[in-house]
């Protein structure tokens, strides 16, 4: 698609005026349509051409879903980096755990050699 044809488009489907404007298929063709146009003139002039139609409308719901993928994906990365660091540090916490039980074992088994005369 070039550049005038893209904006043709984009101006004829701002003229558009669905007679059910929640069809699916429809909205799912203008979001096709859309797609290419936005890649060949860029989201901001086809925002601009398509200003406060139906068209537009759907331009700007395909933002809303797009940043709220975008969101959710930011917020998964950052669970999944908490629970590594959660991960982490309840391994850092075991390790540390059992270096005092070994170090309370070696000081028992000291004591009982001592007072039992055994010796190393």
């Amino acid at each position: 698609m070039n550049l005038l044809d893209a904006r043709a488009i984009a101006r004829a489907l701002s003229e558009v005026h669905p007679a059910d404007p929640s069809d699916g298929k429809l909205n799912g063709a203008a979001r096709c349509m859309l797609f290419d146009i936005c890649l060949t003139i860029g989201e901001a002039e086809t925002a601009h051409v398509l200003g406060d139609s139906w068209g537009g409308s759907v331009l700007r719901s395909m933002q809303e879903h797009y940043k709220a993928k975008q969101a959710a994906r930011r917020a998964r990365i950052e669970d999944e980096t908490n629970a590594q660091k959660l991960n982490e540090e309840k391994k850092r916490l075991a390790q540390e755990k059992h270096q005092q039980r070994l170090a309370l074992k070696k000081e028992r088994d000291r004591a009982w050699r001592e007072t039992h005369g055994k010796v190393e």
